[in-house]
């Protein structure tokens, strides 16, 4: 007799994932939210919203760590609610934002937005991958790369939601219209995530009899893993990679603006991530850690210089192509980040190594909550980030290189 863990079929599976991940990649839609909010908030500056930006990468990159814990003692399906309740409070607070209190109101948006949803976000990003890849042990790039892509076409349409809803907002509420628009997005995901909880068996790992067959019941400890210079080349390339990929989706619809085009082609950088990370994990699949690490960070320096020559040119078309190529490289990265820890270091410890790897996204927002500054600095200048995320990559392709070298773990 089937266990009601066991399925037949496994598409529920990936479609969990996909779906579970579009929820997520509400977060990412910070950009178009920036303008809206400065307008609403004249004594706001670029770098302040950068600072939430940067807290709210750290966040969701502790609560990935804190996941892998939790995930190890506690129902993923019990996880998955706790995250939904967190994002839904992380929204819907800027529904009672007090417009005359911009300090106030900041430090709102900073505890409750910046800190608390995308803790819940990072446990949700575990959740995700840990519910799905142990039942697709020889494609754990393809699952990965399309639950990634999820996050970056969420953002896209969530971004077309949102200017919709602004516009709608806008005749009752006038420049108070964000409040209410991100307010309404954050109902409408817990809504779509008490949906996917619907079904008794979504997040459920297979059955304990089954689970020897189904993971990969092998892997190296995390003490081990830390040890390995292979662990510490993954997660200084895919910081880098993040640090570059943050900037530009933290700014992508202002930069779009500032050279002559418009905020929601600026955004076309979400698709590319999504793109890039299901053609990533098909690509993964197929050649390897190595040729996948070297190509990434190479689409990456090529986004960069398109976005140079756009700059200097103030071309909007190569800034776009810029931005779509960096969403590309970007998408890679994190499915390259999420896949490689199973196919490097066993499926044993997944959870909690996945978690630990996930500190490359402190490091990349850590550097990346420096841009708004940065901008600040040079009078909204958007060069001068332009040449900041060119420093950035140098790292990325030298970890490329050097992972060309390094002796890969047998377990």
């Amino acid at each position: 007799m089937k266990t009601r863990t066991t399925r037949t079929h496994l598409w529920p599976v990936a479609l969990e994932g996909i779906v579970g991940n579009f929820i997520l990649g509400a977060m990412f839609t910070w950009a178009v939210f920036r303008a809206p909010l400065l307008e609403l908030f004249p004594t706001w500056t670029e770098g302040m919203l950068s600072i939430v930006f940067g807290v709210h990468n750290l966040c969701i990159c502790a609560g990935i760590l804190v996941g892998g814990r939790l995930a190890e003692k506690m129902p993923l399906r019990l996880l998955y609610f706790c995250l939904s309740v967190m994002q839904l409070i992380g929204f819907g607070s800027f529904a009672f934002l007090p417009v005359h209190m911009p300090g106030l109101s900041y430090a709102m948006v900073l505890v409750l937005f910046g800190i608390l949803c995308s803790f819940g976000v990072g446990i949700g990003i575990n959740v995700v991958q840990t519910g799905t890849q142990p039942w697709f042990p020889a494609h754990t790039g393809l699952i990965s790369g399309a639950s990634f892509m999820a996050l970056g076409m969420s953002s896209f349409l969530l971004a077309i939601v949102t200017e919709r809803l602004l516009a709608f907002y806008q005749g009752y509420f006038g420049a108070a219209s964000v409040k209410y628009t991100v307010a309404t997005i954050g109902v409408g995901l817990f809504v779509c995530a008490m949906l996917t909880l619907a079904d008794p068996r979504s997040w459920k790992l297979p059955a304990n009899q089954e689970l020897k067959v189904v993971t990969n019941s092998k892997g190296i400890a995390p003490r081990m893993m830390v040890r390995m210079r292979v662990f510490w080349l993954l997660l200084f390339w895919n910081g880098f990679m993040r640090a570059v990929g943050f900037i530009l989706l933290d700014h992508s619809a202002n930069m779009a603006v500032a050279f002559g085009g418009v905020a929601l082609a600026g955004m076309l950088i979400s698709p590319a991530n999504g793109l890039g990370s299901l053609l990533t994990g098909f690509y993964l699949d197929k050649v390897g850690l190595r040729p996948d690490m070297l190509t990434v960070g190479l689409t990456m320096t090529l986004s960069i210089a398109l976005l140079v020559v756009g700059g200097l040119l103030s071309s909007p078309v190569l800034i776009v192509i810029g931005l779509v190529v960096g969403g590309l490289a970007y998408g890679g990265s994190s499915t390259t980040d999420s896949a490689s820890i199973k196919r490097v270091f066993g499926g044993r410890h997944y959870s909690v190594n996945y978690g630990i790897a996930n500190l490359s996204m402190a490091l990349g927002a850590g550097i990346s909550s420096f841009s708004g500054i940065v901008l600040d600095s040079f009078n909204l200048n958007y060069m001068s980030i332009i040449i900041m995320a060119a420093i950035l990559v140098v790292p990325v392709v030298v970890c490329s290189i050097g992972m060309l070298f390094v002796k890969m773990p047998r377990f």
